[in-house]
């Protein structure tokens, strides 16, 4: 086995992290169940982090807006169900 192998999953996720649910992602405008479990992971999870910290240009979100944010692209950038469980782990910062 190539060494390179074992990171095939990971390299997949990363590379579809940007794909959104409703097809209006990149880099190929999958939608739905195109994408992967762990690229769906991986978006909305940077995402969460993005909404809650603050850049140069603006402030961080708190929690609860964050979330409702996330609630109003649920079924446009992310699917309901990985939405849903964002929720429901409640995490907020670390």
């Amino acid at each position: 086995m190539r060494e390179i192998d074992q990171y095939t999953s990971a390299i997949r996720y990363v590379h579809e992290h940007h794909e959104r649910w409703d097809g209006s992602g990149y880099p190929r405008g999958k939608k739905g169940g195109e994408i992967s479990l762990g690229g769906q992971i991986v978006g909305i999870s940077e995402a969460w982090i993005a909404i809650l910290e603050s850049r140069a240009y603006r402030s961080g979100l708190s929690r609860e807006d964050g979330l409702q944010m996330l609630h109003e692209l649920s079924g446009q950038w992310f699917s309901p169900q990985i939405t849903d469980a964002l929720q429901e782990a409640d995490i907020g910062m670390i």
